[in-house]
């Protein structure tokens, strides 16, 4: 092909070995309309009329039977849109995927001036008939050496291998591992047993479509502001507006005065004009509601709710659920689990955008969590007391505004504890959740001007211990003998636990030994294992010595969080078990990485 040339309009172009790129994503003038046209006629598909789908098809007709591709594609239309599902599909079964790298939380850092997260795919053609097959999925994290020595590290936990079936028929898989392991996707699946608020609250949107009669008695609906009208345009015959008349007579409230859980009596004038240019769900400006804006602070991480008995009107920035009369409590308990970190922690894995792209949740995915009444929970016991204090919590905030502000950190924190204890969470799930919140929310996708993020500092002695005693107490049901563990060799880039099975418990206790210093050296020396280019991966290494293990770890806080300790702990039994198959007995040496 000529350079300048159109990619959908060349003819005669010969097959190649390989055809490697960064498309254009979205469209650009002179290119939608070809691309389109080529998707079109060849039926393949195009979310959103992506232009960067384009490419991805006519790059798979354009090599040779062995040929393969290598593009840098857009992470959410590519990978982590749910909407995309169908052409990701597509792109399974009618290609084979060898490698695919979502580059979501470092973009900021790796690529100058990024706007928007990208993932590296490589694929190439497949046969007529092709059986389910296996691909890597890389999911590098934005750590100190990406920083410092502009090196991007992979560790065992970033490194996974999907199987094209399954991933066809999951569509926020790629999003969702980008963070989460075995326990949190079992945390996710415990929660999914749950209904979610789409079972009791329905999108405007779609309830306008149903033809059904509002009813303020009965129906909890979602729907968000009104739109003001541009005043310079107003005289522009092909600039819709409409008139609502009911945002002139009811107080306005800015969405930069919102304040979370409960919101002071709004007192300022209503909006000057009824002319706008898109009326919104008017029915949501009446109380009692439960208000939401769009957006999440993204050093935090949480949704933030407020539930208000006040007929105010608001812009589109700001969204409503309309709350029957007869069911506030309902709505306050909903109010309250919406501002909670276990709220956060889901959306933060379960939904498109946020911890990988725009720090928003969509209406229709803010659905998606779970709710239900306290005699459907799966502790309805521990789910009835929790609601009762969550609901005078609510009145007690409501009775208090002007104090709020000054107290909100200390009532983020009584919600949590209620929240967990409403949901039935043990302790290990309550660890999942607060180390995502305290650790890994506020450094996702840091931004090149950020300061040192604490999970990438190394690890302390407190939080080493913290680790120890999760892990040991996840191991020990597996062997039905104490596991004990203590630190034996420590620098700054590796650290070296030893687990001991069958001694009488003993506390945690960190015995730095001489006799493991040469070891370590020659440890922390050929650890990182380079890759071509400023790729390096650094494995967990597990060695089994009679009665003890050694894990080998990065010494970073990331790899030694209480979240990370019951990962590892499902892995290291899981190892065990395979190693006691297959020697017949306990002992003996293995290595694991």
């Amino acid at each position: 092909m000529l350079p300048k040339s159109d990619f959908f309009s060349a003819r005669d172009v010969p097959l190649f070995d390989v055809i490697i790129g960064n498309p254009p994503w979205n469209g650009r003038t002179g290119q939608l309309t070809t691309a389109q046209d080529w998707i079109a006629a060849r039926g393949y598909l195009a979310p959103a009329k992506d232009i960067a789908w384009g490419f991805v098809w006519k790059a798979l007709e354009g090599v040779k039977p062995t040929g393969l591709v290598a593009f840098l594609l857009p992470a959410m239309g590519i990978l982590h849109n749910t909407e995309s599902q169908a052409a990701r599909r597509m792109l399974l079964q009618r290609s084979k995927i060898r490698r695919i790298i979502n580059m979501s939380d470092l973009c900021f850092q790796l690529f100058d001036g990024a706007q928007r997260p990208t993932a590296f795919v490589l694929y190439g053609p497949q046969k007529q008939v092709q059986a389910p097959y296996r691909f890597e999925y890389w999911i590098p994290k934005a750590d100190l050496n990406l920083r410092l020595k502009r090196l991007v590290t992979l560790s065992r936990a970033d490194r996974l291998t999907f199987r094209s079936d399954l991933v066809a028929e999951d569509s926020t898989i790629f999003k969702r591992r980008l963070w989460t392991r075995a326990p949190e996707e079992r945390l996710l699946q415990y929660l999914r047993t749950i209904p979610p608020m789409s079972s009791l609250v329905q999108e405007f949107k779609t309830f306008s479509r149903s033809k059904v009669k509002f009813n303020r008695n009965e129906h909890w609906v979602i729907g968000q502001g009104f739109k003001p009208a541009q005043e310079d345009r107003l005289d522009d015959p092909s600039y819709q507006t409409t008139v609502v008349e009911i945002v002139t007579r009811l107080p306005y409230l800015d969405a930069s005065q919102f304040q979370a859980i409960a919101i002071p009596h709004v007192k300022v004038k209503p909006w000057p004009t009824a002319v706008v240019h898109r009326a919104g769900f008017d029915a949501g400006f009446v109380g009692p509601h439960i208000l939401i804006p769009q957006g999440v602070e993204r050093a935090i991480g949480r949704v933030r709710a407020a539930f208000s008995e006040q007929d105010v009107v608001f812009r589109s920035s700001l969204q409503s659920i309309t709350v029957p009369p007869s069911q506030k409590r309902k709505a306050k308990v909903l109010t309250a689990v919406l501002n909670s970190s276990l709220a956060a922690w889901f959306y933060f894995h379960d939904t498109s955008y946020l911890g990988a792209d725009r720090a928003k949740v969509p209406q229709g995915e803010l659905l998606k969590l779970p709710f239900d009444d306290p005699e459907n929970m799966p502790d309805p016991e521990k789910a009835f007391k929790a609601e009762k204090k969550l609901v005078a919590l609510i009145d007690s905030e409501l009775a208090n505004t002007k104090k709020l502000l000054a107290s909100q950190h200390n009532v983020l924190s009584v919600i949590d504890r209620l929240v967990f204890q409403y949901y039935g969470l043990d302790d290990g799930d309550v660890a999942i959740i607060e180390d995502t919140i305290d650790y890994i929310v506020p450094a996702m996708q840091p931004r090149r001007n950020a300061g040192l993020q604490s999970i990438w500092a190394q690890t302390n002695s407190s939080q080493r211990a913290e680790y120890a005693e999760m892990l040991c107490n996840a191991l020990s049901p597996h062997f039905c003998v104490p596991i004990n563990a203590s630190l034996v060799a420590l620098s700054s880039d590796v650290a070296v636990l030893k687990l001991t099975i069958g001694d009488q418990v003993a506390p945690y206790d960190e015995d730095i030994c001489g006799d493991f210093d040469n070891f370590l050296g020659s440890i922390a020396a050929n650890l990182p294992i380079d890759l071509p280019g400023n790729v390096q991966l650094i494995p967990d290494l597990r060695l089994v010595v009679d009665r003890d293990m050694y894990l080998v770890k990065p010494s970073a806080l990331r790899h030694w969080l209480r979240s990370t300790a019951l990962a590892d702990a499902e892995q290291i039994a899981a190892e065990l078990v395979a190693v006691a198959a297959r020697h017949g007995k306990e002992g003996g040496g293995h290595a694991g990485g």
